[in-house]
């Protein structure tokens, strides 16, 4: 499953860590009706040491990255660790689809009718498509996210 692990040093306090993230987070709206009219960059929480964001956008993307964060504080700077990584239904979901596409692969490896054109094409693209499609759904809004948020918090890149 993808995931992306960062952390970076900044010379705000933890309380100012939360400040700014909290300005630019909003509570989660109500799933019915569906509607997105929040300004907000970030939709969730942040606390006085920790926060649990979903970036703010406007189309449909299941694979976007879900961030927690914990903010540390170290020597002279204040340490932020950030981990995204899937919704955990969606990750359930594709854990699911391969196990699935597994089984039938391997029912046709043991009945001796695995080749890579007819009937095995189909879950091996299967398989190909989930693997792309999360990928290239989840990495691009990771880095994004992981933009706007070393721009807020004013990282400084770890020695």
């Amino acid at each position: 499953m993808p995931f992306m692990r960062f952390a970076f040093n900044t010379s705000l306090s933890a309380e100012q860590v939360a400040g700014r993230l909290a300005v630019i987070t909003s509570i989660e709206p109500s799933w019915w009706p569906p509607r997105n009219d929040s300004p907000a960059t970030f939709f969730g929480a942040v606390g006085d040491r920790s926060f649990k964001l979903r970036r703010n956008i406007t189309y449909r993307n299941s694979f976007l990255p879900t961030i927690h964060g914990v903010v540390v504080d170290d020597v002279a700077e204040t340490r932020v660790k950030v981990t995204m990584s899937l919704h955990p239904f969606v990750a359930v979901f594709l854990l699911v689809w391969f196990a699935l596409i597994g089984v039938f692969i391997e029912k046709l490896i043991a009945s001796n009718e695995f080749a890579w054109t007819g009937p095995a094409a189909v879950p091996v693209g299967m398989g190909v498509f989930a693997i792309a499609l999360t990928i290239g759904a989840f990495f691009p809004e990771a880095c994004i996210a992981k933009r706007i948020i070393m721009t807020t918090l004013k990282a400084k890149a770890l020695p």
